[in-house]
């Protein structure tokens, strides 16, 4: 009974020692990853998520501008090269759609720049 008790202890004490260091690098790995998650809450802080929402209220009307010049300059180039299509006088209103997109972008711009 005896011989029995340390053969088996021989053969259960090597993967117990396994167990215990896998459970190590587990213990290792999940300590990584709290700090991992503290330094993210520290860079969600609300001071930065105040700026955050700062710079992108004062980018807002430059990408209304932008968007409004590309708009503009594809919107009534389209509707240029449509009525060349239709007249079949290309390309002069195509020239005049993308002219006058251009020139209602760059009013958008020059509106949202001064005056305020």
């Amino acid at each position: 009974m005896l011989e029995k008790t340390r053969l088996v202890t021989h053969e259960i004490a090597p993967r117990i020692a396994t167990a215990d260091a896998r459970l190590l690098e587990l213990a290792v790995c999940v300590s990584r990853e709290d700090r991992r998650v503290d330094a993210a809450r520290g860079f969600l802080s609300s001071r930065s998520l105040k700026a955050l929402q700062t710079n992108i209220n004062r980018s807002g009307p430059a990408a209304t501008v932008s968007y409004t010049l590309i708009g503009a300059i594809l919107l009534l180039g389209g509707i240029g090269y449509a009525v060349d299509e239709w007249w079949g006088t290309s390309p002069w209103f195509l020239f005049g759609g993308l002219i006058l997109g251009l020139i209602v972008g760059f009013y958008e711009l020059a509106r949202a720049l001064w005056w305020r």
